[in-house]
């Protein structure tokens, strides 16, 4: 259950939920749209069905941080509010999901807009360049990595786990599942 702090959504959107992210109780329905939250501020807003692949590996995608755009402003949106994130849907009919989307984005507003910073992750990026020290190579690679903005579990690599130490990994599915990786 969120803390009172937390986003929470509007009335009469319909949205079930939350549930953290990368929590495998997600509905495995094939349509849907889907609102990531973290602490105070809506992180992502997206659908998953027909033409996006279906609703809940979506969702999950942006747990492992793998190919979804919106996994840099997730990932930096927890390091900025130190809070992890939580998802909450709302399930569709087939070809629904997309407008079932773009209402929610009116509605609550598009991230890519309100979380402005977190699109490019600049406030992670900051902090990880420094502590990496602005001239090194892990400073480029993390540099890199962020551009493209999508496989950012190659952030966790061993070779920048000191990196990670210095800032903390950001609360999430990613603290267990990469927490640990330095201590072996």
């Amino acid at each position: 259950m969120p803390a009172a702090s937390s986003w929470r959504p509007p009335a009469g959107l319909g949205l079930e939920g939350p549930v953290a992210l990368g929590d495998q109780r997600l509905p495995s329905h094939s349509f849907g749209s889907y609102v990531v939250s973290v602490g105070p501020v809506v992180a992502a807003i997206g659908a998953g069905g027909s033409r996006t692949g279906a609703f809940a590996p979506r969702v999950r995608s942006l747990a492992v941080l793998g190919h979804h755009r919106a996994s840099r402003r997730v990932l930096c949106a927890a390091f900025c509010h130190q809070a992890p994130p939580l998802v909450w849907w709302r399930l569709a009919e087939r070809d629904g999901e997309l407008s079932l989307e773009t209402e929610l984005k009116k509605v609550i507003g598009d991230p890519a807009k309100t979380l402005a910073a977190c699109h490019r992750a600049e406030p992670l990026l900051r902090a990880l360049v420094e502590a990496a020290g602005p001239d090194t190579w892990a400073a480029g690679y993390i540099e890199a990595v962020l551009e493209i903005g999508e496989r950012l579990e190659l952030l966790f690599q061993p070779a920048i786990a000191h990196v990670w130490r210095t800032i903390g990994i950001p609360p999430g599915p990613w603290a267990a599942r990469y927490g640990e990786h330095d201590r072996q």
